[in-house]
């Protein structure tokens, strides 16, 4: 696997780990209600890395990485 594959690899795995943190954060705001800022936080890092993802897969698409 080259670095450029690892690194997408790497970068899916914190934004489902920051999406589910989100998605939990959210859980226990329902419920208890706190925990908001810990969902919208995690919400804006979701985000970030879903931006930075389609940046970095679009920068290097015409690099030889392989």
């Amino acid at each position: 696997m080259s670095l450029k594959y690892f690194h997408l690899v790497f970068v899916n795995a914190a934004l489902l780990l920051a999406g589910w943190f989100c998605w939990w954060s959210w859980g226990q705001y329902r419920e208890t209600g706190s925990g908001l800022g810990y969902a919208i936080g995690s919400a804006a890092v979701a985000l970030a890395l879903a931006g930075y993802e389609a940046w970095f897969f679009k920068k290097s698409k015409n690099l030889d990485l392989e």
